[in-house]
């Protein structure tokens, strides 16, 4: 039996956590992609982020949904090489503190991944739940990814979880992505929301401005929308430090790239600060762990 907290649970669903997203219709194809490059270009280059990045959210009734934008200084042949296999990323997602675990397996053709998501400290990843998404390369050519992720049912009455992610090259060996995270929830999700955001989420923002106070200091926008902000950042900085370490000894990725991590995150303290740098380390190290005995079961199953 899963042991569940209000203090995490609308926060996450990962990948849910959280980056959740508007049904668009834009960015289905290459020419559609790099036409919304050209159509906040300039948001792109100058915003509260402090690096390329461009938000869009909305929470309508019953869903959570946002888009995130990103310009990354490597080249779209790497990152779509990396990024269109399922096990790599379960070498990204983990770094969000929230996610205890990742695996991956193939089953008749089809990839799944399995994502472990509980609270920010140490938890056995066979104590928290576990959602299980579809994992497929839907366009793979020398100009264009496009992948999806889906699960049906998530806990606390959430379900239909819709994650995209998409890349296409620009110049100066850059590549501009997108990534999609949409899930709809009922009554039980709203209320661990609303109990989150009256408590313990109080006073964490986002990074969007929506005014400034009589002094002409910046208002960061809360609530949900501060949410989707935060977990968009988390995984941005993720993709990032995987992306980092590819070119140092394997047996120094992982530390690397959790340091990384948890550095970058740390220059928006405001927003993103959660833990010391000893605590975010030592539980990784030992989620780490965790992960590679859940891995090496399924693997072992799978043979069977």
């Amino acid at each position: 039996m899963h042991n569940f907290s209000l203090s995490y649970l609308p926060i996450n669903m990962l990948f849910i956590l959280i980056i959740l997203f508007p049904i668009n219709l834009y960015a289905n194809s290459e020419n559609e992609l790099l036409e919304k490059y050209d159509a906040i270009e300039a948001q792109l280059l100058s915003n509260p982020y402090g690096t390329p990045l461009y938000i869009e959210s909305s929470n309508p009734e019953n869903k959570i949904q946002g888009d995130v934008f990103g310009v990354l200084n490597y080249p779209y042949n790497l990152i779509s090489d990396q990024l269109s296999k399922a096990e790599n990323w379960c070498k990204i997602i983990p770094l969000h503190f929230n996610i205890k675990a990742c695996t991956y397996y193939l089953e008749k053709e089809q990839s799944y991944l399995n994502l472990y998501t509980g609270r920010k400290h140490y938890e056995v990843a066979e104590d928290v739940f576990k959602l299980t998404y579809r994992f497929n390369v839907k366009s793979k050519t020398h100009n264009y990814l496009h992948l999806s992720f889906n699960a049906a049912d998530g806990p606390f009455d959430t379900k239909n979880y819709k994650i995209t992610f998409s890349a296409a090259p620009l110049e100066d060996r850059k590549t501009f992505i997108h990534f999609k995270y949409e899930y709809q929830y009922g009554f039980w999700a709203n209320l661990a929301t609303s109990t989150y955001l009256s408590t313990l989420g109080r006073n964490k923002t986002g990074f969007t401005i929506i005014q400034e106070d009589d002094k002409g200091k910046p208002i960061y926008i809360k609530g949900i929308r501060g949410i989707i902000e935060r977990n968009a950042m988390r995984y941005f900085i993720a993709i990032k430090s995987y992306l980092s370490t590819l070119t140092i000894p394997i047996n120094q990725r992982f530390i690397k790239k959790t340091t990384q991590w948890f550095d970058l995150t740390e220059k928006h303290y405001k927003q993103l600060h959660e833990m010391t740098k000893k605590e975010y380390i030592e539980s990784k190290i030992k989620e780490q762990q965790d992960q590679l005995h859940l891995q090496k079961e399924l693997d072992n199953l799978k043979s069977q």
